[in-house]
């Protein structure tokens, strides 16, 4: 079971679209706080923070993240036991590297 706090990367220096390796916490959790970091130029980009309870179907944590710049997100009142950021709409020479936890 992942601790609280405890930070899982689940996009690795992106640089294409698509989806990250999802973080299995092995129990359902409400609250997380994901870390987007972008190096180099990124000049348009969107990243999808997703939740599930089973690993196969998803549904969206946050609003989508188009910023072009690194920030964090917190979610709230979203019990998941699994999260994911999916990358899309990517144009760029920069690279774009999630984390999360489940706070």
């Amino acid at each position: 079971m992942a601790e609280m706090n405890s930070f899982t990367r689940i996009q690795d220096a992106a640089s294409a679209n698509g989806n990250g390796k999802p973080a299995n916490f092995g129990a359902i959790f409400q609250t997380f706080t994901f870390v987007k970091i972008l190096t180099g130029v990124v000049t348009s980009v969107s990243v999808d923070y997703q939740g599930s309870l089973d690993g196969i179907n998803w549904f969206a944590l946050a609003a989508q993240d188009v910023g072009t710049v690194s920030n964090a997100t917190f979610v709230v009142d979203k019990p998941c036991i699994f999260a994911r950021a999916v990358v899309s709409n990517y144009s760029s020479t920069g690279t774009i590297t999630v984390d999360v936890a489940p706070n």
